[in-house]
């Protein structure tokens, strides 16, 4: 993995621009809020796990998750004003190839949106890693931690095809919950889970004999885009 430090200033001073126009959108906010929190809310659960394979009994105690915990969008408002770009690990190629197009072409700006894209799942995985599991720490006597909603099994006959990532925390995308195929196991689960919620889809540049990246979407959303191309099974 690279760094910036290759890019030119105008280059760099747009990325940077980039990534923050994402980061003060409102899906953003509330996306890098529920990670912070350590659970999703149950309308984007549901949104998550809501198809003909996968889908969430009507007594799972996420429905009960329908708020962030006190503090939890603050704290997450602290980090999107603190965070450095410079922070995250860029690939060195792709760093290279944005420096090397030609500015404002099309080459050009579908690498800004590979370089955004990668900086939207680091930023996730980031909080991940931190561990932070803020709802466990504002517990009442009828609230559930976040080890009982991640374990919880209905006792009642459902139909249910799939596993929800229990290591990821629900904050699982249906196309990529491989762990031991990821650098950063359930940090990258999250990282893909967030470029869904943030991006409507996780985005994959194909490798291609035409020089210009080659983009497609995988959503999971059943309100989203649908799925195109194809999706990538690692950073």
């Amino acid at each position: 993995m690279g760094n910036l430090n290759g890019l030119d200033s105008n280059r760099l001073d747009l990325l940077e621009r980039a990534v923050h126009n994402v980061l003060n959108t409102e899906v953003a906010l509330e996306t890098y809020a529920q990670i912070i929190d350590g659970l999703p809310l149950a309308d984007v659960a549901h949104n998550q796990w809501t198809s003909p394979h996968v889908r969430l009994p009507p007594d799972h105690p996420i429905n009960r998750h329908t708020s962030l915990c006190p503090g939890v969008l603050e704290r997450t408002e602290q980090y999107r004003s603190e965070f450095g770009i410079h922070t995250l690990e860029f690939d060195e190629n792709v760093v290279n190839a944005f420096q090397s197009a030609p500015f404002g072409k099309r080459h050009f700006q579908l690498r800004l949106i590979e370089l955004v894209t990668l900086a939207v799942h680091q930023m996730a995985a980031q909080l991940f890693n931190k561990n932070l599991r803020t709802h466990d720490k504002h517990l009442g006597p009828s609230s559930d931690s976040i080890e009982a909603v991640v374990f919880w099994a209905s006792q009642k006959p459902v139909h249910v095809s799939g596993v929800l990532n229990a290591e990821a925390h629900f904050f699982t995308h249906p196309s990529y919950d491989n762990l031991s195929s990821y650098p950063k196991r359930a940090g990258d689960v999250v990282g893909y889970w967030a470029e869904g919620r943030i991006l409507g889809g996780v985005v994959s540049f194909a490798a291609s004999e035409d020089p210009e990246p080659n983009p497609s979407l995988c959503s999971d959303r059943t309100s989203g885009l649908p799925a195109v191309g194809y999706c990538r099974s690692g950073l």
